[in-house]
C-alpha cells in the first residue's frame, strides 16, 4: 500500500504543478488583457493624431487661413471649431512667433517664439504634436498638433495649430468596463499627471515626481506590466504603454487594476482545484488502504500518465477509465479538469484572435480613401470575425429621412432601406440586441428571413448617427456562442467604421471648398491653373491641342447698379449652372473672377471650341433670371478663343490671348472673337 501512495506523490506532484501554472497563466493574461487595452488607447490616439494632421493639411490651404486678414482668419476659425468640438482651439501664429488669429486666444500666450512646438514645426517644416500639458484657463488637459503654413515660393509663413481635448480619456474606464477601484492615467516621464479617473484627490494637473511607475518605465520605457502601491493606498496590477514620443517628453497612458479584484478569480479556482485534489488523494488512499488489487494498480498507472500529459499541456487527452468507484471518480474529475481547461484556453485563442483581427481591421481602414474600400473592409473583416452571423452596413441618406444598404455579408436577407425610427438603436443611439426571448422589442426593420438573434450598432461621430451596423443569425441567441465579448467586438468595429467614415465626409468637404468657387460652384481660378499647367503638359508629350474659352457678362456692372447684388449673383450662379449643362464631361468649366468664366477643353480645335463658344452664346441669351418674381430681362455674353499651342507656346500666353480676343469680343458685345 505505502508503494502505492508514493508511487501516486508524482502524480499528484504533476497536477499541482498544473494547478499553479495555471495560476500563474490566468495572472499573465489579465496583465497581458490590460496592455492591450493601453495598447488600443494608444492606437486611438494616434489615429486623432493622423485625423489632426489630415485637418491642418486641409486648413493650411484655406484662402481664409492664408491672407493676411486676421478678422477673416479668426471667422473662419470660429466655424470651423463649432463643426470640430473635439479641438479646444484651433488658429495660425505667424513666422515672427506672434498669435495671428486664434478661436480661443487665451490658450497661448500672445509671443510662442520659445514654445517647443512651435521652434520645431518651423525648424522641420512638418507635422509636429506636443507637447502634452494643462490647459491654464480651464484646468483640462489638452495635446497641441501643429503644421507650417507654405506659400508657393516655399517660404514659412507661419503655424497653424489645433489643441485636442484630452477629457476623452475620463469616459474610458466605463466604456471598457473596468472592474471596480480600477484606475487609468495618463502621465509623462517628469510625473506630470495629464489625466486620472477616478480622481479623489485632484491629482491631475500636479507633478509628482514620486510616482511608483517612474522607476519601473526606466528600467522598461516603452510598456511593461507590473504590481505597485498606487498614490491612493491600493495594490494593484499595472501595464503601461508609451502613447507620444519626442525629444522633449513621454507621455504614457497607465491602466491599474487592484489585485484583490484582477487575481480573485485565479485565487479561486487555484483553490477549489488543491481541495479537489486533496480530497481525491484521500479518497485514493482508502481505496489502497481498503485493499488494492491488480487492476487498480493499473487504472492508476492509466490515470497518472493522462495526468502527466495533461500536465505537459495536451489538454485533449483523456483518462478512458470507467466505473463508479473511487479511481473511476478520479479519472472523472482529471477528465472534467482537463475538457474545462481545454475550454479555457479555446476562449482565450479565439479572443486573441479576434483581437487581432481587430486590430488589423483598423489599421486597414486607416488607409481607406474611398467610402467603397470603407465597405469592403468591413463586410471582409465583419464575416471573418463572426462566420456564424450575417449582416450588412447601413449609411444615412443625404436628407436623413432613411438608412440604406450599403454593404452585408452571408446569405441572410435584409432590407435595401428603411427609415430611422424602424431601429431600436438609432432611437435609443445605442447598441441593441434581442433574440427569440424577447420578440416584442424586435427592430422593425429585421422582420425578414428566418433569423432569431440581432445586433444592432449605431455608427455615431461627432454627436451625429451616420448608419448601424446590423447582424443576426438563424441560430437560438444561447447557441451562437455568444460572450460578453462579442458585443464588444461589434461595438468596436462600428466605432472604427464611424470614425473613418466621418474623416472621409471631412475630406471630400475640405477637398471641395478648396478647388470650387462658394458662389457658382464651379471650379475656382487657383485650380484652373493648376489644370493648365498639367494640360499643356500633357498636350507637350501627345502632340495634342488645347482651347481656352474666355467668356465676361456684357454690362455686368449696370446689372446689379439696377437690380442690385442680389440679382448679380443670381446670374452669376445661373451661368455657373449653364455652363455646367453645355460643356462636355472632358472640358472644365471655372470662375476667373468677378463676372468673367473661363472653359478649358483639353484635345479640341479652335474650330470645335467657336462652336461650343456659339452654343454658350446663343443659350445665355434664353436665360430667364427673375428677382422677386419679376424678369431681368435679356443677358448676353462676349467670347474670346485662343488654342495652345498655335496662339502661345505656355499656358500663360494662351491664356493672355484668349483673354485680348474677350476683349476685342466686348468692342461689339454678344459675340464670339478668334485669335
Amino acid at each position: 500500500m505505502a508503494l502505492i501512495l508514493l508511487a501516486l506523490i508524482p502524480t499528484f506532484g504533476l497536477a499541482i504543478f498544473h494547478s499553479l501554472s495555471q495560476f500563474h497563466s490566468q495572472k499573465n493574461a489579465i496583465g497581458e488583457a490590460a496592455l492591450q487595452l493601453t495598447r488600443l488607447i494608444s492606437a486611438n490616439q494616434q489615429h486623432d493624431m493622423n485625423t489632426a494632421k489630415e485637418f491642418l493639411t486641409a486648413m493650411a490651404r484655406l484662402e481664409a487661413i492664408r491672407d493676411d486678414n486676421p478678422s477673416r482668419c479668426t471667422e473662419a476659425l470660429n466655424a470651423l471649431k463649432e463643426s470640430f468640438v473635439v479641438y479646444t482651439a484651433v488658429g495660425r501664429i505667424g513666422a515672427n512667433g506672434k498669435i495671428f488669429c486664434s478661436s480661443s486666444p487665451e490658450i497661448l500666450p500672445d509671443s510662442t517664439i520659445n514654445m517647443p512646438f512651435f521652434k520645431q514645426t518651423l525648424a522641420t517644416r512638418s507635422f509636429t504634436t506636443g507637447p502634452y500639458e494643462i490647459e491654464p484657463l480651464t484646468g483640462e488637459p489638452v495635446v497641441f498638433a501643429s503644421l507650417p503654413i507654405v506659400n508657393d515660393a516655399k517660404q514659412t509663413l507661419g503655424v497653424v495649430y489645433v489643441a485636442l481635448d484630452l477629457t476623452k480619456f475620463y469616459d474610458m474606464p466605463a466604456a471598457m468596463q473596468l472592474p471596480p477601484d480600477s484606475m487609468l492615467a495618463i502621465f509623462d516621464q517628469s510625473g506630470l499627471i495629464l489625466g486620472r479617473f477616478p480622481d479623489p484627490k485632484h491629482l491631475t494637473g500636479t507633478r509628482r515626481t514620486d510616482l511608483p511607475i517612474l522607476r519601473v518605465i526606466k528600467e522598461s520605457p516603452v510598456e511593461g506590466i507590473t504590481e505597485l502601491l498606487s498614490l491612493d493606498g491600493m495594490k494593484r496590477l499595472v501595464a503601461y504603454h508609451l502613447m507620444h514620443d519626442t525629444q522633449n517628453q513621454r507621455v504614457y497612458v497607465a491602466i491599474g487594476i487592484t489585485t484583490d479584484i484582477a487575481y480573485a478569480k485565479a485565487k479561486n479556482q487555484l483553490s477549489q482545484q488543491l481541495s479537489s485534489l486533496i480530497v481525491v488523494y484521500l479518497l485514493v488512499a482508502a481505496v489502497v488502504w481498503i485493499g488494492s488489487d491488480k487492476l487498480v494498480v493499473e487504472k492508476m498507472r492509466s490515470l497518472n500518465e493522462t495526468t502527466r500529459r495533461i500536465a505537459e499541456g495536451q489538454f485533449g487527452i483523456r483518462s478512458n477509465v470507467g466505473g463508479e468507484n473511487e479511481v473511476g471518480q478520479l479519472a472523472r474529475a482529471v477528465d472534467e479538469m482537463a475538457q474545462a481547461t481545454q475550454y479555457r484556453v479555446g476562449i482565450l485563442q479565439q479572443y486573441s484572435l479576434e483581437m487581432r483581427q481587430l486590430k488589423e481591421m483598423n489599421e486597414t481602414l486607416q488607409g481607406a480613401m474611398t467610402h467603397e474600400e470603407v465597405f469592403a473592409i468591413i463586410r471582409r473583416f465583419a464575416h471573418e470575425i463572426f462566420p456564424k452571423w450575417h449582416g450588412g452596413l447601413y449609411c444615412m441618406t443625404e436628407n436623413g429621412d432613411a438608412a440604406e444598404l450599403k454593404v452585408q455579408w452571408g446569405d441572410g436577407i435584409l432590407r435595401k432601406e428603411f427609415a430611422p425610427r424602424d431601429c431600436w438603436a438609432m432611437r435609443q443611439a445605442k447598441m441593441h440586441s434581442t433574440g427569440a426571448e424577447n420578440p416584442e422589442l424586435r427592430c422593425r426593420h429585421a422582420d425578414q428571413g428566418t433569423s432569431q438573434s440581432f445586433i444592432c450598432a449605431p455608427l455615431v461621430a461627432q454627436g451625429e448617427i451616420l448608419g448601424i451596423l446590423h447582424m443576426e443569425t438563424t441560430a437560438p441567441y444561447a447557441e451562437t456562442g455568444h460572450r460578453p465579448e462579442l458585443l464588444q467586438m461589434v461595438q468596436s468595429i462600428a466605432e472604427y467604421a464611424a470614425l473613418t467614415l466621418a474623416n472621409l465626409e471631412l475630406r471630400e468637404k475640405l477637398h471641395k471648398q478648396a478647388v470650387r468657387d462658394g458662389l457658382t460652384g464651379l471650379f475656382n481660378r487657383r485650380y484652373m491653373e493648376e489644370t493648365l499647367i498639367r494640360e499643356t503638359r500633357r498636350a507637350e508629350r501627345n502632340g495634342i491641342e488645347i482651347s481656352v474659352i474666355m467668356l465676361d457678362i456684357d454690362h455686368f456692372k449696370r446689372f446689379n447698379d439696377t437690380f442690385g447684388h442680389a440679382a448679380g449673383d443670381a446670374l452669376l450662379r445661373e451661368l455657373g449652372h449653364l455652363l455646367e449643362r453645355y460643356t462636355r464631361g472632358s472640358d472644365l468649366a471655372c470662375r476667373y473672377g468677378g463676372e468673367e468664366f473661363t472653359v478649358i477643353l483639353p484635345g479640341s480645335s479652335v474650330e470645335v471650341a467657336r462652336d461650343i463658344a456659339e452654343v454658350l452664346r446663343e443659350n445665355v441669351q434664353k436665360l430667364d433670371v427673375k428677382i422677386q418674381g419679376k424678369s431681368v430681362g435679356r443677358v448676353t455674353i462676349s467670347l474670346g478663343i485662343a488654342g495652345y499651342p498655335a496662339h502661345g507656346d505656355s499656358w500663360e500666353n494662351v491664356l493672355h490671348t484668349a483673354d485680348m480676343m474677350m476683349l476685342e469680343a466686348k468692342k461689339r458685345r454678344n459675340c464670339v472673337v478668334v485669335a
